[in-house]
């Protein structure tokens, strides 16, 4: 299965590791969903304002079994992590070296100065991207299988369920689940409403500014009648108004 990330410099981004990820046949969907998931998790921590501070949020404990065996095993990650994003080797070592107690651990750390929040936020996208066509691809091809052996079963080949298997097949959303199904309907949504807000305030801004233009330019211009006149029918009146120069 490879997956393809868009970029127009891929040879200088982490777009290009990424790819190698998704591309190397030599890993499982599960490896390399584990990867993206592990990879994920240590970007969302870098590009946070607050965490990204704190020390312990920019280290990697290279003993550490899961990413041991999730991250730190793909060449590929190692080589994003310490090339591009300034992960380098550090022993600590912790206990009292008069009682020979001592422990060294070698961990992966980058320093605050070093770090490019902007740069880990781009490739949170990216791996939400390549997460989604990963998820898109994987039911497909099993989908693909097993309609094909099951085509193959009927004796001189049935046309319509051909025709049926085939429009289905187009269909990008006949091979999703109900959650992803749910996902990308609540995306669409939320898209679309950030649409008709975004226009609302354009509206609104034009209004302003054709108001504002009026006003500056047109002698003739009036005041319109207020809210509180139209629904009352009455003017506001002040008590100067209503009881002379005392």
């Amino acid at each position: 299965m490879a997956l393809r990330l868009s970029s127009s410099s891929s040879n200088t981004t982490p777009t290009m590791y990424l790819n190698r990820v998704v591309d190397d046949t030599a890993l499982s969907v599960d490896q390399k969903s584990t990867c993206l998931k592990y990879l994920s998790i240590i970007l969302k921590n870098l590009a946070d304002p607050v965490k990204s501070q704190e020390e312990k949020y920019r280290t990697l404990k290279l003993d550490n079994a899961k990413l041991q065996a999730g991250l730190f095993s793909i060449p590929a990650m190692m080589e994003l992590l310490t090339g591009v994003f300034g992960f380098g080797n550090r022993s600590v070592t912790t206990g009292q070296a008069a009682e020979s107690t001592t422990n060294t651990t070698t961990t992966l750390t980058v320093s605050y100065e070093a770090l490019n929040q902007s740069l880990c936020q781009q490739t949170l996208i990216a791996i939400g991207e390549c997460q989604r066509q990963m998820a898109l691809n994987t039911p497909t091809t099993t989908t693909s299988s097993s309609s094909s052996s099951r085509l193959g079963t009927i004796s001189g080949g049935n046309k319509r369920n051909h025709a049926i298997s085939s429009s289905s097949s187009d269909d990008p959303n006949s091979n999703l689940s109900e959650k992803q199904k749910a996902r990308r309907l609540l995306e669409e949504r939320q898209q679309a409403e950030k649409v008709r807000a975004k226009e609302e305030r354009k509206r609104n801004v034009a209004l302003l500014k054709q108001d504002k233009l009026v006003r500056e330019t047109d002698p003739n211009w009036k005041p319109g009648v207020s809210a509180a006149c139209a629904k009352s029918g009455a003017g506001i009146s002040t008590f100067r108004d209503r009881h002379g120069e005392q």
